[in-house]
């Protein structure tokens, strides 16, 4: 893809230079999408570089990345809700007080899984690195 490294630039140069920008009451909300953002790329891309080129188990990397993936929307999402309502109580977290739900909790039910999975999952051979057989965990 020949335009990647601009959509990086573009990125990156979005994540560190715009949010102060803005408004100073929304500048922390801007960094944590921008922050959100990059690290959803960077899953993405270590994702896919943890399985074609590390061999790493396909369904239990994919699993990870999609978990990771999730989060970072999460974090997106909150933090979008709270540019347009910015009242949160004290002690609370922005995504508790605009759910009323705490989304961590789901998370750490989500991690304890992938850790069993991952922890059970056999190595991958040399056969389903080079295609054959690929289910790979």
């Amino acid at each position: 893809m020949k335009r990647w490294p601009l959509l990086l630039l573009g990125l990156g140069v979005t994540r560190h230079y715009v949010w102060p920008l803005l408004p100073l009451h929304l500048q922390s909300a801007a960094w944590q999408i921008g922050a959100a953002v990059s690290a959803a790329a960077l899953v993405s891309l270590a994702t896919m570089i943890s399985i074609a080129w590390l061999h790493a188990p396909v369904r239990t990397t994919l699993a990870v990345g999609l978990w990771w993936l999730v989060e970072e929307i999460i974090v997106v999402g909150c933090e979008l809700a709270y540019l347009f309502n910015s009242f949160v109580p004290t002690g609370d977290e922005r995504c508790t007080a605009q759910t009323g739900a705490k989304i961590g909790s789901f998370g750490l039910v989500a991690v304890a899984l992938l850790l069993n999975a991952a922890t059970r999952q056999p190595a991958r051979n040399d056969s389903s690195a080079s295609g054959k057989g690929r289910d790979n965990g």
